[in-house]
């Protein structure tokens, strides 16, 4: 019989589903992941997100920030180890016009990928991770919250989509669909890249949600006739080498964070970051006609309930 675990005040059992109407939380577990299916920004997501490391810190707290020792609007230097390791000691709630206009525009995005893809997307998850590399309080250092999950009904096997062939080592649906993150921005102007944080954030996703793929959708909108002007989608693959590379630094952090000791780390060096492999979804002219400002104005800032597969 496995045993109980303690994870932000719940007492959870992993081989069991929970759930609580009044406070809208769900929880379906296995030895080492548990999935929280939760309305996003509610207090007691926040509370659940509090005493982890979530994907959007990893960037800055391994040193592979674009935005490296970045002014922000306070004059203060961030996106470094330490400004990481500040932030998770002293968290203060943080918003400006790009924070906002993500929360407003990532509905239309999902949906945008809906379109494209012809996939179905999920939202309102928390995933906690049990530390294979702590004996301490393992359940409460690693976990992530996907923008959205997507569910593959027919998933199409290559040789880059998976170190293995056989699907029942990934996250499954009941129904034995496989599953895969996705990571939305919503920029005021595209990249040509996908920036360095952003690819740790989605490796991290990777293996928090045991998935072999995390879909990449950036999204330009004119907000001013709320018109499509630019939309890229990609498939990031699950690379193990970079996964044991990022962990090794993550898990100092953890330490760093459990100890009250300060990083004493700086920025990696490109040269340094492993390589991973990423495909371009196909968006073709139609999409651009068919994703109108109708469709926006709808979708954007929606509040949806958490959809439960």
């Amino acid at each position: 019989m496995l045993p109980i675990y303690s994870l932000s005040g719940f007492n959870i059992n992993p081989i069991k589903t929970y759930y609580n109407a009044s406070d809208s939380y769900h929880f379906i577990g296995t030895n080492d992941r548990i999935r929280i299916i939760i309305n996003q920004n509610c207090a007691k997501w926040k509370d659940l997100r509090t005493n982890q490391i979530g994907a959007s810190m990893v960037g800055d707290a391994i040193g592979v920030s674009t935005y490296y020792n970045r002014e922000n609007e306070n004059g203060e230097l961030e996106n470094t180890p330490q400004g990481a390791y500040q932030k998770k000691k002293n968290p203060i709630p943080f918003s400006n016009r790009h924070t906002e206009r993500g929360h407003e525009y990532e509905p239309v995005a999902a949906y945008c990928l809906e379109k494209v893809t012809g996939l179905k997307c999920y939202n309102g998850f928390i995933w906690k991770y049990k530390s294979p590399y702590h004996t301490i309080d393992p359940w409460n250092r690693f976990g992530c919250s996907p923008d959205r999950c997507v569910i593959d009904v027919e998933p199409h096997f290559t040789e880059h989509d998976y170190e293995t062939k056989d699907p029942s080592e990934w996250t499954l649906t009941p129904n034995h669909h496989l599953t895969y993150g996705v990571e939305i921005k919503c920029p005021e102007s595209p990249k040509e890249n996908i920036p360095n944080e952003y690819m740790a954030q989605m490796q991290y996703q990777a293996l928090i949600m045991n998935v072999p793929v995390v879909f990449f959708c950036e999204m330009v909108v004119d907000t001013n006739i709320d018109e499509l002007k630019y939309l890229k989608i990609k498939k990031v693959f699950r690379n193990e080498t970079y996964i044991n590379w990022m962990m090794e630094r993550v898990c100092k952090f953890s330490d760093c964070l459990k100890n009250n000791v300060v990083p004493d780390w700086g920025q990696v060096a490109f040269s340094d970051i492993p390589y991973v492999y990423t495909q371009d979804v196909n968006i073709e002219a139609r999409h651009y006609r068919e994703i109108t400002t109708k469709d926006i104005k709808r979708e954007k800032g929606a509040e949806k309930e958490p959809k439960f597969w």
